[in-house]
């Protein structure tokens, strides 16, 4: 708790002293002076005071404040007799009773509000004498009550308070505002702690050490060796370039984004261990969903309330190599759902995302069918995919009447309704939207809703779902 010495009270009380001793020679003095003018002038303004002197040409005014002024008759319209402020604070003075805190503080008021400056400042230490814990006159000096006790803004900060919005709190208390955490006897930011309790809590369920590595945009928590989690880390940033390159994101929401955070375990044990623990929001996904990710999947993303994907070594996923290049694929998922946070994407741009990200990263895209009860990857879209010799066979097959289905019926299908052939024909859409109208992505994702994304669709393009298959074609046969 931070030191709370407060304003002392014995220098108010020699003010205040003085002060008494000055309004009682003035009470004696002001019937000499209880009258008051008001000098209208022939402009439209008034001077008021009290006309202390009259010659044939010159008219001197004593103000409120005590300065004189001199006005020539001339620009004086005429001298209205009134009732003199100062007998009107003597009257109201009389009026307030001994040690009346509050009555003191009313006349205060009435000073300010008369401009008899003054005064107002000798009454204000009455007022805490009378009461030294008058919040109104502790106030008015500026001062901030902190824990029953009254402080000027230097006083708070030299005993250790810190101000957050209008309120003075200790070190604690403002670090709890401000969105800090403690672990253990010091405050990090909740971004630190995420990683650094997960780490532990992971490593306290599994009984193992997690190696940990963190770039830009992204934290890896792995099971990897640590070469393996930078180069992870690496691959990972090309791919948030790459997808930026397509879709830039508004540069205001970057500022608000925290790490994306890769997971990656060794077995389906670590990988379940993973999902029982504390940090995954069990609303997100169902059970039954969280299963078919542990049997066969190999990997999931969570996207709200903070990003996250989660890989392990599988039959399908043997090797590092093999989940770098998932984890690059759902980079693009990751990014395309921080765009629209509101909306879920379509899953045919969601999947074309992913291929994009990852043969911008290594120059190939596995094409991967996800099927319920099993996983399936096949035919690599190998480096130079213009030229490429199982990319060019896989683009004859969609020229193939009835081969694929067309793109009005494959841009409603879910994921688990695309297979490999489909996937080569949303991610030949996604090429040809990306180099014949580059913007229509970006427009498209900022303006379309749930339930509109085939008509936004058409509106960025500028294609209706037939005319797609029709450039598709034409694209095909031109590139190929």
């Amino acid at each position: 708790m931070p030191s709370t010495t407060p304003t002392p009270p014995r220098r108010i009380a020699r003010v205040a002293g003085v002060a008494a001793l000055c309004a009682a020679a003035f009470l004696l003095t002001v019937a000499a002076t209880a009258r008051a003018d008001i000098v209208h002038l022939k402009s439209g303004g008034k001077i008021e005071g009290r006309v202390v002197e009259k010659t044939a040409t010159m008219i001197v005014v004593q103000t409120k404040r005590g300065t004189k002024m001199r006005i020539p008759r001339a620009s004086v319209a005429r001298i209205e007799k009134t009732r003199d402020v100062w007998t009107e604070y003597a009257e109201r003075r009389r009026k307030v009773k001994k040690g009346d805190a509050d009555g003191l503080f009313k006349l205060y008021e009435w000073c300010v509000a008369n401009e008899m400056k003054g005064e107002a400042g000798r009454v204000l230490e009455e007022v805490l004498v009378a009461d030294p814990d008058h919040a109104g006159a502790r106030k008015v000096k500026g001062e901030v009550r902190i824990h029953g006790k009254w402080f000027t803004p230097e006083e708070a900060t030299k005993a250790g308070f810190k101000e957050h919005e209008g309120a003075w709190l200790t070190n604690d208390e403002y670090m709890k505002a401000t969105g800090h955490v403690k672990l253990g006897d010091k405050w990090i930011t909740e971004r630190e702690h995420d990683r650094l309790y997960t780490k532990s809590k992971m490593e306290e369920l599994l009984q193992m050490e997690l190696v940990v590595e963190n770039s830009e945009h992204f934290g890896v928590r792995s099971r990897f060796p640590r070469a393996h989690a930078k180069e992870l880390l690496q691959l990972a940033e090309r791919a948030y370039d790459a997808f930026m390159k397509l879709i830039p994101y508004p540069k205001s929401s970057l500022k608000k984004w925290r790490r994306i955070e890769i997971y990656a375990f060794a077995d389906l044990e670590e990988y379940q261990a993973f999902f029982d623990s504390f940090v995954w929001p069990r609303h997100y996904i169902t059970k039954e969903d969280l299963y078919l990710h542990y049997r066969d999947a190999g990997n999931c993303n969570l996207f709200y309330p903070r990003p996250i994907i989660v890989l392990r070594r599988s039959a399908a996923l043997p090797k590092f190599k093999d989940q770098a290049a998932l984890a690059v694929h759902n980079v693009g998922h990751v990014m395309l759902h921080r765009f629209r946070r509101d909306v879920y994407p379509p899953d045919w741009l969601e999947e074309a995302m992913g291929h994009w990200c990852e043969e911008q990263v290594f120059g190939v895209a596995r094409i991967f069918t996800l099927m319920p009860g099993q996983m399936s990857h096949a035919e690599l879209i190998v480096p130079g995919w213009r030229n490429s010799v199982k990319w060019r066979q896989q683009m004859g097959r969609l020229l193939v009447p009835g081969e694929v289905p067309p793109w009005k019926t494959l841009m409603r299908r879910p994921l688990g309704g695309i297979n490999t052939k489909h996937q080569a024909k949303v991610y030949a859409v996604l090429r040809m939207i990306a180099e014949k109208k580059p913007d229509a992505l970006q427009t498209f994702l900022k303006t379309a809703t749930e339930h509109s994304w085939e008509r936004v669709f058409a509106e960025a393009t500028g294609w209706t779902p037939e005319q797609v298959d029709k450039q598709l074609a034409d694209f095909i046969r031109e590139k190929f």
